[in-house]
């Protein structure tokens, strides 16, 4: 994650759409010595209104990445990226147990338990129990803290989902959720899911793809609008 810049203020590009000032966030972007083409541009501007990711689709080269990184620029926003690889695995985009931190602590909650009157051992075991499937022992993949982040901090985040074809299927599924709804659901989660809730603030995600590895799956698609 690049964070942001915390002496520069945070821009809302959806806001600015919102407010009818498109022409003043292609100027902010521009000034960063990017020009977007006026399609790609509009395109975006018609994401942003629609809640939908943009899906860019091109060649090497073409700018796909480039315009992400020009908004994050001129916006200021805590950016989150995801690189399509062969071995990319799902708790690396959305979440997955800290077994480890989980052991650690139920061994402690045990040996805090023997020490209480034995009345309360067994109650004070199964609120361990229940503690240890708490957001605290959950790690954040990148996809989730992008999401996790912008409900936070109410502020939209930038996330990026670069090269999409080479994703593979099972990624591109299990992103098809937070893309939609802007949640992630999590077995034995407390709260059951983590993610943003707020349209305002949903993270604007832009997702690339060079088409050089196979056509993402319709569903996948259905949740972009294209350019």
């Amino acid at each position: 994650m690049l964070p942001s810049n915390m002496d520069k203020p945070k821009i809302n590009p959806r806001q600015m759409v919102k407010e009818g000032r498109a022409s003043e966030l292609y100027n902010l972007i521009c000034a960063t010595g990017y020009i977007p083409s006026t399609e790609n541009f509009s395109d975006f501007c018609q994401s942003l209104l629609s809640g939908f990711a943009l899906l860019g689709c091109g060649e090497p080269g073409a700018g796909k990445t480039v315009f992400t990184d020009a908004l994050y620029e001129a916006c200021n926003l805590d950016y989150y990226t995801v690189a399509g690889r062969d071995e990319l695995r799902q708790e690396e985009l959305l979440c997955a147990w800290d077994k480890d931190e989980q052991e650690s602590f139920m061994r402690e909650a045990r040996f805090l338990s023997d020490l209480l009157p034995e009345a309360e051992r067994a109650h004070s075991l199964e609120n361990a129990r229940n503690e240890r499937w708490t957001r605290r022992f959950l790690i954040l993949g990148e996809v989730a803290a992008a999401y996790s982040k912008a409900q936070e901090s109410e502020s939209p985040t930038l996330l990026r989902l670069d090269e999409a074809d080479k994703f593979g299927a099972a990624i591109e599924d299990a992103l098809l959720s937070p893309l939609a709804t802007g949640k992630i659901y999590v077995e034995r989660l407390k709260t059951g899911f983590v993610g943003c809730t707020n349209p305002e603030f949903l993270p604007i995600v832009i997702t690339t793809s060079n088409d050089s590895r196979h056509e993402l799956s319709l569903p996948f698609r259905d949740r972009h609008l294209h350019t």
